[in-house]
């Protein structure tokens, strides 16, 4: 049996690469699970099992391991002899967990997202010196591309760009840490997804954050005009599709130490995603002003407060070069699925049932 240490696994990502990962019969997953809120590592996880499989989560649970212990701390948190027999173990290492949210003090985050996969990396060398150990693969981000201008490519990394906040930044060093122990002999691949959003046949999520975050208070009707360009390009992709990805390039026998953009190749802009949110949800579309003319002065406290994590993207015009993931999965004949107005469609009904956004008006559906 193969066995697969993965991090990340109660993350929205995690969850799904997971999901792959269980796939194939013959692989047992070891997941890092911390405990959190009263709840233990086992008790956490059972909970991303019964999203996952609902009432068939025991007989998947069959070929999961659960290890108590966290990125954040050395070695994972781990004593001595779960690390050992582990190393002995792993034939490979998803490393997905760190923090994703825009507002985390650079030193917070460094943390989980930076030091987080150094630990991951020096347990990977503790595997690796077994003789076992196959590859590590790091998921970061395709932001790490900061405020560069024009098309970003999948072996662009540190090209003296700056950030727009402290999570592309901080995704961008952990980077930077996977670039340098693939000197000290590591085989990492580098997966850089784009904006994450639910399911690509149904919608679901449950991670109600970027892009659902501006759609719920503009329901709100709160903005009469917001400082974006309607032509900004919104690179949006469905979870279960970038980790489909991410799973099957992973698994292919060369892709070693490369970096593979997991990106929408038809990025919708801004301008026609707000036109279909306000038609579905039934909200008063804000005017779209250009970020240079916006007089930020007339918002409130809390209208400033909500939108300016969100203006970098709602101003985005850089271009993912996606070529080498394309090269990859064109060997098997796999067309990156795009986003296209039923996807969105699927994505709003399901705010929409789930409660997260009360639509003004009734909607009508197909798909």
């Amino acid at each position: 049996m193969r066995n697969i240490f993965l991090t990340g696994a109660t993350g929205f990502l995690g969850r799904y690469l997971l999901r792959e990962i269980l796939s194939d019969e013959d692989i047992i997953a070891t997941v890092l699970v911390r405990s959190k809120r009263g709840l233990n590592a086992s008790q956490r996880f059972e909970s991303v099992l019964k999203y996952l499989y609902g009432g068939k989560y025991k007989t998947m649970s069959s070929r999961v391991r659960v290890i108590e212990g966290e990125v954040d701390s050395p070695m994972l948190g781990l004593d001595s002899k779960t690390k050992q027999t582990l190393a002995k173990e792993i034939d490979e290492i998803y490393h997905s967990a760190a923090i994703a949210e825009f507002r985390i003090p650079l030193d917070i985050i460094r943390k989980s997202n930076v030091e987080g996969t150094k630990n991951l990396l020096e347990f990977a060398l503790e595997c690796k010196k077994t003789g076992r150990l196959r590859r590590a693969n790091h998921i970061s981000t395709s932001y790490v591309a900061g405020i560069c201008a024009g098309t970003f490519r999948e072996s662009d990394l540190d090209i003296g760009q700056g950030f727009n906040n402290t999570y592309e930044q901080s995704k961008f060093e952990a980077e930077l840490l996977a670039n340098e122990y693939r000197k000290k002999g590591l085989e990492i691949n580098i997966f850089r997804p784009s904006i994450l959003i639910g399911e690509s046949s149904t919608g679901k999520t449950n991670n109600f954050k970027m892009f659902y975050q501006p759609l719920h208070f503009f329901n709100y009707e709160i903005f009469d005009a917001i400082p974006a360009n309607r032509d900004a390009k919104e690179n949006l992709i469905s979870v279960d599709v970038v980790t489909k990805q991410i799973w099957l390039i992973a698994n292919m026998k060369d892709s070693v130490n490369k970096t593979f953009h997991i990106v929408n190749p038809s990025p919708i802009t801004a301008g026609h995603f707000i036109d279909i949110a306000s038609d579905f949800f039934g909200f008063h579309k804000p005017e779209f002003v250009p970020v240079e003319n916006f007089d930020m002065r007339k918002l409130s406290n809390v209208q400033r407060l909500l939108i300016e994590p969100f203006i970098p993207y709602f101003n985005y015009n850089i271009s993912f070069d996606r070529s080498n993931t394309d090269k990859w999965l064109n060997k098997i004949s796999y067309e990156c699925p795009i986003v296209d107005d039923e996807t969105l469609i699927r994505l709003f009904k399901f705010c929409a049932e789930s409660g997260y956004i009360k639509p003004k008006r009734h909607y009508v559906t197909a798909g």
